[in-house]
C-alpha cells in the first residue's frame, strides 16, 4: 500500500470497507429534515467552517524596536505629569504609549505646523551623561601638571 493512499476500516469480513474520515467533518443534518436542500446546507456549513478559521488567524503586529534617548528634565516631568493625568480619567498608559501617541499628532499635523513645534524644540546634547567616577578622573587630570 503507498502511503498517499487513504486508510480503510472495516467492522466485520461480511461488510464492505469504508474509508476512515478525518476529524474535521462537518456534521450535517439528514436531507429529509431540511426539506431536500442536503446540498446547499453542506456548503453553507463549510464557508462557515473556512470563515472562522481564516478570522482565527492571529493579526500580524508590528515588530518592536528597543531604543534609548535623550531628554531634558523637564520633558520627562511632563510625560509623568500627563501620565497621571490619563490616570485621572481613568486610563492607565505606558510612557512608550504616551511617546507613541505625540508622534501620532505630529504626523497628523500640516507641514508648517510640524516645523513650527520642533523648530521650537531647545537642542540636546546627545549621548549619555558621563559617570560620576570618569567625571572625577577628568576633574583630578585637568588640575595636575605633567
Amino acid at each position: 500500500m503507498r502511503k498517499t493512499q487513504s486508510k480503510v476500516a472495516t467492522s466485520s469480513p461480511s461488510q464492505k470497507p469504508t474509508a476512515v474520515r478525518s476529524k474535521r467533518t462537518v456534521k450535517v443534518a439528514p436531507a429529509e429534515d431540511v426539506g431536500g436542500n442536503a446540498g446547499a446546507i453542506k456548503a453553507l456549513k463549510r464557508t462557515i467552517v473556512k470563515k472562522k478559521k481564516q478570522s482565527a488567524k492571529k493579526v500580524k503586529r508590528d515588530n518592536v524596536v528597543r531604543d534609548s534617548f535623550t531628554m531634558p528634565k523637564s520633558d520627562y516631568k511632563l510625560i509623568d505629569t500627563l501620565k497621571t493625568k490619563c490616570l485621572g480619567l481613568g486610563m492607565a498608559v505606558k510612557k512608550s504609549e504616551m511617546l507613541r501617541a505625540g508622534l501620532a499628532v505630529l504626523a497628523a499635523l500640516p507641514s508648517d505646523d510640524l516645523v513650527q513645534a520642533v523648530g521650537g524644540l531647545a537642542r540636546v546634547k546627545t549621548g549619555r551623561p558621563p559617570s560620576k567616577k570618569k567625571a572625577k578622573k577628568k576633574s583630578d587630570s585637568k588640575g595636575k601638571k605633567p
